[in-house]
C-alpha cells in the first residue's frame, strides 16, 4: 500500500559543542541546510503553496502533503516573504536571469498594464504589470509592482538588458492608452514601434456611439461597428475622415465626436491595424492582461485580503520568478548550486 504523505524520516548526526566559546555545532544538518525542523525542499514547498494561497490555506496544504509538517501559517508567511526579499535583491542586483539567444531576425515586445489590490497602508493601489517576450511568445518574462511607473520602467528596461534585446531586429510596445503606459516606453523603450490595443480603441467608438444615438441602442451599435469595421480594414485616416463634427448639433454629441477625433489623433501612429497585422505584429495587449489576473489577482485579489506594501511586493516578486520559468535558477543561487538558465 503506498504511502499517502511525505512523512519525517529520522537521521542521525552528532553534535559537537567549542570547550572555549561553548558555541554548538551539527554538521551533518548544516551539509543538508536543515535549520531546526525545515529542510530545503519542505522551505521550498512551503514558499511555493504560500506565494499561491492565503498562509492559512497553504499550511493546511502542506500538512496534508508533508505528515511530519509542522509549519504554522505565520511560518509560511516569514519564509514566503524572506524568499521575496531575495528575489527582489537578486532583480537589483540583475543576477537572476539569462540572456535570450535572439538574432536580427526576432521581434521582442513589451507590454504594460495596471489592476488594483486592496493595501493597508494606502487602501486601493495600482499594482504596474509588464511583460518581455519574443513574438511567437515562446519566451517570457513577466514583473510587477506596487507604485508608480517609473519603477515597472526600470524593471523592464533591466529585462531588456538581460535578455539581450539589442540583438533583436525590431521593437514593439503595447499598451491601452493610459498615458502613463506611453510615458513608460518613451522613457524606457525608446526604440519600440507603439502598438494602441484594438479592444481599447473599440471601447472608445462605442462610448461615441452610445452618446451619439443613445445608450445600448440598435443604432448606436450599428455606428459603432460600422466605425470599428473601418478602422480594422483601413487604419485611423479613414476613420478621421468620417468624423466631421459639423454633421452633428451642438452639444452632447457633437462633444461625444470631438472627444473620439482626440483620441484618434494622439494615437494615430499607434492605430494602424492593417500595417500591423500585415506585419505579423500584436494587435492587442491580452498577454499583459492576462498576467494582471494570473500574476497579481489571482493571489492580492483574493477574498479579505489586504496587503502590506512591501509584502505584495515580495508574493509578486516570488510569483514572477515562477511564472517567468526562473524558478530553477533562484533556487540554486539561494542554495549555492549550479544550473542553466531558462
Amino acid at each position: 500500500m503506498l504511502a499517502t504523505t511525505l512523512n519525517d524520516i529520522g537521521v542521525g548526526y552528532r553534535y559537537y559543542r567549542c570547550g572555549q566559546c561553548g558555541k554548538g555545532q551539527t554538521p551533518a544538518l548544516e551539509e543538508l541546510g536543515i535549520r531546526g525542523r525545515t529542510s530545503p525542499l519542505l522551505e521550498e514547498f512551503a514558499v511555493l503553496l504560500g506565494a499561491d494561497r492565503p498562509f492559512a490555506r497553504a499550511m493546511d496544504l502542506l500538512r496534508k502533503l508533508v505528515g511530519g509538517s509542522r509549519l504554522s501559517a505565520s511560518t509560511i508567511m516569514r519564509r514566503t516573504e524572506g524568499a521575496g526579499r531575495e528575489v527582489l535583491a537578486l532583480e537589483e542586483q540583475k543576477s537572476l536571469a539569462g540572456s535570450w539567444d535572439l538574432t536580427r531576425k526576432d521581434t521582442l515586445v513589451a507590454s504594460a498594464d495596471g489592476c488594483m489590490v486592496n493595501t493597508r497602508q494606502a487602501g486601493w493601489k495600482e499594482v504596474k504589470t509588464g511583460v518581455v517576450q519574443t513574438l511567437n511568445g515562446d519566451r517570457r518574462r513577466y514583473m510587477a509592482h506596487v507604485g508608480g511607473p517609473e519603477t515597472l520602467g526600470k524593471h523592464i528596461r533591466q529585462e531588456l538588458m538581460s535578455v539581450g534585446a539589442g540583438r533583436a531586429g525590431y521593437h514593439v510596445a503595447v499598451g491601452d492608452g493610459s498615458p502613463w503606459v506611453w510615458r513608460l516606453f518613451h522613457d524606457e523603450y525608446p526604440g519600440a514601434e507603439q502598438v494602441l490595443d484594438y479592444y481599447h480603441a473599440a471601447e472608445q467608438i462605442h462610448t461615441c456611439g452610445n452618446a451619439l444615438h443613445g445608450e445600448g441602442t440598435s443604432d448606436a451599435r450599428r455606428w459603432s461597428e460600422r466605425i470599428k469595421g473601418v478602422l480594422w480594414k483601413k487604419g485611423p485616416g479613414p476613420v478621421l475622415r468620417r468624423l466631421v463634427p459639423a454633421r452633428f448639433p451642438r452639444g452632447r454629441r457633437r462633444k461625444a465626436i470631438r472627444s473620439l477625433l482626440r483620441y484618434i489623433r494622439n494615437n494615430r501612429l499607434r492605430m494602424d491595424y492593417p500595417s500591423f497585422r500585415e506585419r505579423g505584429l500584436p494587435e492587442g495587449s491580452g498577454i499583459v492582461e492576462s498576467a494582471c489576473k494570473d500574476l497579481v489577482l489571482a493571489r492580492l485579489r483574493l477574498s479579505g485580503c489586504r496587503w502590506n506594501l512591501r509584502a505584495a511586493e515580495e508574493v509578486l516578486g516570488i510569483r514572477s520568478v515562477l511564472m517567468s520559468g526562473l524558478w530553477e535558477s533562484f533556487t540554486a543561487r539561494r542554495y549555492g548550486l549550479l544550473v542553466p538558465f531558462n
